[in-house]
Formats: structure tokens, C-alpha cells, sequence
């Protein structure tokens, strides 16, 4: 994967937990890295920062939501590319 995204597929109980490593791009925390269950995912969308920098927004369905430097693309080739 380019630039250093992983997919981490594990086994729980027979099932498959799919989780992606994505780039927080969240003031104070930007570069670090973020690993997300993607079952946990509502929906992706783009987001342009008050300093002009495009983001992506993971919403996830806990209410929490996490910015990250890939795009929507990239994520959904994450996602859609690699199954467990």
C-alpha cells in the first residue's frame, strides 16, 4: 500500500475484524497514526480545515468522528481491497 497504510485483518470468533492504519491529520495530534475498525464506520466525507488543508472525516457510529490525511479513495481501497 502506498505511503505506509496497512490493512489489519484478524480472526474474532470465526468472524473477521477488519481494521485499516490511516494518518490523523487532527490538530495536535497530525502525522500520528490511527487504526480503525472498519464495521465500526458509518461514513466517510471530505473536510476542508479552517488553514485550507483537505481532510477526510471517518463518522463513526458511536458518535466519535477522526480526521485523516487520505482520501476517500485511498480509504475505500483500503477498505474494498483486502478482505480477511
Amino acid at each position: 500500500m502506498g505511503r505506509g497504510h496497512d490493512f489489519l485483518g484478524s480472526s474474532r470468533r470465526g468472524g473477521c475484524v477488519k481494521l485499516i492504519r490511516l494518518t490523523n491529520a487532527t490538530k495536535g495530534r497530525i502525522g500520528e497514526g490511527l487504526i480503525l475498525n472498519t464495521d465500526l464506520i458509518a461514513s466517510f466525507f471530505e473536510h476542508t480545515q479552517e488553514d485550507g488543508e483537505k481532510v477526510t472525516v471517518a463518522y463513526g457510529m458511536n458518535g466519535n468522528s477522526w480526521e485523516v490525511k487520505e482520501t476517500i479513495d485511498e480509504i475505500a481501497e483500503l477498505i474494498n481491497g483486502n478482505d480477511c
